[in-house]
């Protein structure tokens, strides 16, 4: 479950990018994903982080996510659950790009390093189309450094992906 935080922030970039279409706000957004300009997009993150700590990359990482996808809404998929959307409906999720991609993050100890590699796989999931729920993956990686939260949240990314689960009707 996401925090109040964190579900206001995307519930405001969604709003701000995607519905009302802001192309500034979004541009300056979208260089949040790169370390070498994500400075610009800085008048943006410190109303909701403190633009001194690490937690900053988190927001960031979501924010121009989010508003890089075109969704009107926050999607409802755990990043294990978005992971298993995206294997081909004839593939094997335990061989599939998405389990060895699992496989990685199950392995990362930091939020800074997940921070590094969620940034290709969050791509990879906007372009299967698979509704991420931005505000929850923001609180996980927030919540990262913490030892116990951290096996919890691994744990149920893994479980998200190996569990069978029906699809919605």
């Amino acid at each position: 479950m996401s925090s109040n935080k964190t579900k206001k922030f995307v519930e405001y970039v969604i709003r701000r990018a995607n519905i009302e279409q802001d192309k500034g706000f979004s541009a300056k957004l979208k260089k949040a994903d790169n370390e070498a300009t994500e400075y610009q997009s800085w008048e943006i993150l410190a109303n909701w982080t403190n633009l001194e700590y690490t937690e900053r990359k988190a927001y960031a990482l979501i924010g121009a996510t989010a508003a890089r996808s075109k969704r009107k809404i926050d999607g409802n998929m755990s990043l294990g659950r978005a992971l298993r959307g995206s294997v081909q409906a004839d593939s094997s999720p335990e061989d599939s790009s998405a389990a060895s991609r699992l496989r990685r993050i199950l392995a990362i100890q930091d939020s800074d390093e997940l921070i590094r590699v969620l940034r290709s796989i969050l791509r990879f999931l906007d372009s299967k189309e698979q509704p991420l729920d931005y505000a929850r993956l923001l609180d996980e990686i927030l919540w990262f450094n913490h030892e116990e939260v951290r096996d919890r949240i691994r744990s149920r990314w893994a479980q998200d992906f190996y569990k069978p689960w029906e699809k919605e009707e």
